[in-house]
């Protein structure tokens, strides 16, 4: 699954704002010592020259008092995080030279460059950090920074753990909620609804009845704001492309999101996307070898993923979809 950074990084920062500082909820540790904010309002302030005895050069000359002093506002912008997570602050709280700061430099440096692994999207210019360095092969040293395997599959168990401990469900790969509270928006992309996307880059999917046959589309709209007010004035929407989805795409977006769902695929929707009873078309070595890992379960009412299936979730989807394509093609 791929991450969201610009919220991963929001997010991280939020919970790092309120380590032994603001509502005080999120307290982290590493080696022993804290994570504190308290550490990067004082750093700040030093940095002021309020509590230095000789002036100079600030280091911290981008940081703001609106970076340190969060507002609600604040909270969301993904470029006041940056400025905070960043290898400058760590250098600057190295500077700083307090003994109990050691956990909180590490941290920082190493949010700084796991978002700079995560953030690649173009090729480096002179003077470019090395994290930014396109991947070119799967064990770059970049991955060096990010969780192993086993490391991501402990936290996601733990935190399954800790949500269920607070009557916090599972009932999507990443979502939780009490019983009756799930999201309706959300679950409907995956039971496969239609939605409408208004606004700028946004995607939608519609069906529609022709002919007597049903028609499954995909619609996107223009991505640049000013573009796409000019077209909704000059033709009255902003749709840049609507493109009929193939079979095959369908089965592929059935998989990728119905599987995501705890409840998994209906039989009934399996049989309105591909046209074919599940057990029949299911009927192969992969799927009866994932059954027998005890990943998948396949019975009357469809097909849908176990809790152990759920962490390997990427790599289930693609030996179904090879399943389900090659027994279409024999058909």
């Amino acid at each position: 699954m791929l991450s969201d950074t610009p919220h991963l990084l929001k997010t991280t920062r939020n919970c790092f704002e309120n380590s032994f500082w603001n509502n005080k909820i999120r307290n982290l540790h590493f080696e022993s010592q804290d994570i504190s904010w308290k550490h990067v309002v004082d750093v700040y302030e030093w940095d002021l020259f309020q509590n230095r005895m000789a002036p100079g050069l600030r280091k911290l000359h981008k940081v703001k008092e609106e970076h340190i002093n969060l507002s609600p506002r604040g909270r969301m912008s993904v470029s006041f995080a940056a400025k905070v997570l960043s290898a400058t602050m760590g250098n600057a709280l190295r500077s700083h030279n307090k003994y109990d700061t050691k956990s909180t430099i590490k941290f920082i440096k190493m949010i700084d460059k796991v978002f700079d692994c995560l953030n690649v999207s173009r090729f480096p210019k002179i003077n470019d950090k090395k994290e930014l360095a396109v991947y070119e092969k799967v064990d770059d040293w970049q991955f060096k920074h990010l969780p192993s395997n086993e490391e991501t599959a402990n936290m996601y168990e733990l935190s399954i753990k800790m949500l269920k401990d607070e009557r916090l469900m599972q009932y999507e790969v990443s979502n939780f909620a009490v019983k009756g509270y799930e999201s309706g928006h959300n679950t409907s992309y995956w039971l496969g609804s239609d939605y409408i996307g208004v606004g700028p880059g946004a995607h939608g999917r519609l069906t529609q009845q022709l002919n007597g046959k049903v028609l499954y589309h995909s619609l996107v709209q223009s991505p640049v704001p000013e573009h796409w007010m000019e077209q909704v004035q000059l033709k009255g929407h902003g749709t840049r492309l609507c493109r009929t989805l193939t079979k095959t795409k369908r089965i592929d977006e059935m998989l990728m999101l119905g599987l995501r769902y705890r409840n998994g695929i209906t039989s009934s929707r399996f049989l309105e996307t591909t046209g074919c009873d599940h057990a029949m078309l299911l009927n192969c070595n992969i799927v009866q070898s994932l059954i027998d890992s005890k990943l998948l379960v396949l019975d009357d009412s469809g097909i849908r993923a176990t809790s152990s299936g759920m962490f390997v979730l990427d790599a289930l989807i693609v030996e179904l979809s090879i399943c389900i394509e090659e027994t279409l093609f024999n058909v």
